[in-house]
């Protein structure tokens, strides 16, 4: 059956699965774009403004944010998120329970194994972190962002002492 703002090819959608959700964000405003050969499961949503390739399969209860683009041959088991502006190449396998943040990038033939969390954004919502917000953070959670600590530590140096001759929004 047509659904509203989506244009799928031919494939498998349970009942209960849901295409085309709406987002108040820009990149929802486009219409969803699923190719061929998709099995969708009971309980995923796939919010309108992402483009996935043919061959998508999830498992009950995923979710695809808007503003994503996927390659051909994606898998995402139960219960995982993919969020929003994400680009994820061909051959991509996400595991049950898994999370992986906005604006995130996944290669081709990239796999995650279950409960994997990948939190990539220090700073929700902002462009661009200052040298103010990372002289304000501290070296904990810089290293969480997969730096060493002796990096981290001159990262934050050098924010500090940045912040303190710049006027650029602190």
């Amino acid at each position: 059956k047509k659904i509203p703002g989506v244009v799928i090819g031919k494939g498998s959608i349970d009942p209960g699965a849901k295409l085309g959700a709406p987002s108040p964000r820009a990149a929802g405003r486009k219409p969803l774009v699923i190719g061929p050969g998709a099995v969708v499961r009971r309980g995923t949503v796939v919010y309108r403004g992402s483009r996935i390739g043919k061959g998508l399969e999830t498992g009950h209860n995923s979710v695809i944010r808007e503003g994503s683009v996927i390659g051909n041959g994606f898998r995402v088991w139960n219960n995982s998120t993919i969020d929003y502006e994400c680009r994820i190449g061909d051959g991509v396998k996400v595991h049950s329970n898994c999370y992986v943040a906005q604006f995130t990038t996944l290669e081709d033939d990239v796999f995650l194994a279950p409960g994997v969390v990948i939190a990539n954004d220090l700073y929700p919502g902002d462009a661009f972190p200052t040298p103010g917000h990372v002289a304000n953070t501290s070296v904990e959670t810089l290293r969480s962002a997969g730096v060493s600590g002796q990096k981290a530590a001159y990262i934050k140096d050098l924010a500090e002492k940045l912040s303190s001759r710049c006027s650029c929004g602190n």
